[in-house]
């Protein structure tokens, strides 16, 4: 029994090595122990992550195929590239009598793209906890979310541009306060009033940028949450070839 399956594993090592496409199965390596037939090999040339389908084939000096069930290690499908895989037969408890010449060859095929999901209706309804949410950190945007119009943006515009206004009145009256002090005379006069108008007109703005502020979140409290299921995106994956993938969108009104 010996003689014959020394001469299949001499067989197998004058096997060239499988290849398809950018990846490389290597030459087996094989080792013949108590019944056990520990096959060695290694994936070269795929990326990290990529993996390979994996099949052992045994064929007979009439060229039958064997089916091996007695199998276990780096076979079957989603092996990882790299090195060092392994695969061991059990002979002897499948119940294969070794009086034959066998070739045993290791092939491979790129693992298909799994499927990927399908996503419809990607801008989320938003929850009135959000709104409010939105609407404190960038006044407008709560309503935004709530309808999808983004002319609600001008509540932003309003508060910063008031916001901006009352601090450059401000520094101009803080300018006016220190020009005042050192001055004297009718000037002096004339900057308090300018220090006065500029302090009244700062503090005024700020009222107002903090009154829209309050605005823009009660409505934001308030706005009806729009469910608007007429419009989706439905996003499709679609396995082209072995190194392509169709992605298709698709905008249902």
């Amino acid at each position: 029994m010996k003689k014959p399956f020394f001469i299949c594993i001499l067989s197998v090592l004058i096997i060239s090595t499988y290849a398809q496409e950018s990846f490389r199965i290597s030459r087996p390596d094989l080792q013949f122990i108590n019944e056990i037939l520990t096959i060695r090999y290694d994936i070269s040339g795929c990326v990290t992550g990529e993996t390979i389908d994996i099949k052992l084939v045994v064929l007979n000096s009439k060229g039958d195929t064997l089916r091996p069930g007695s199998v276990s290690g780096d076979l079957g499908n989603l092996i990882s590239c790299g090195p060092g895989k392994t695969i061991l037969w059990n002979i002897a408890e499948d119940k294969i009598n070794i009086d034959d010449e066998l070739e045993v060859m290791v092939t491979g095929n790129r693992s298909p793209a799994p499927p990927a999901p399908a996503y419809s209706d990607l801008q989320k309804s938003a929850s009135r906890g959000n709104v409010i949410i939105s609407s404190v950190l960038i006044p407008g945007l709560g309503q935004k979310k709530a309808s999808g119009k983004a002319g609600y943006l001008v509540f932003s515009g309003l508060i910063c541009g008031t916001a901006a206004s009352s601090f450059y009145y401000s520094m101009k009256s803080k300018q006016y306060k220190d020009d005042y002090l050192a001055a004297a005379g009718t000037e002096r006069d004339d900057l308090f009033n300018k220090w006065e108008q500029s302090y009244n007109l700062a503090r005024y703005l700020a009222i107002g940028a903090a009154g829209i502020w309050a605005v823009n979140i009660a409505w934001a409290a308030a706005i009806p949450i729009k469910n608007d299921h007429s419009r989706k995106v439905k996003l499709s994956f679609m396995k082209v070839s072995n190194k392509e993938l169709l992605i298709s969108a698709r905008l249902q009104f």
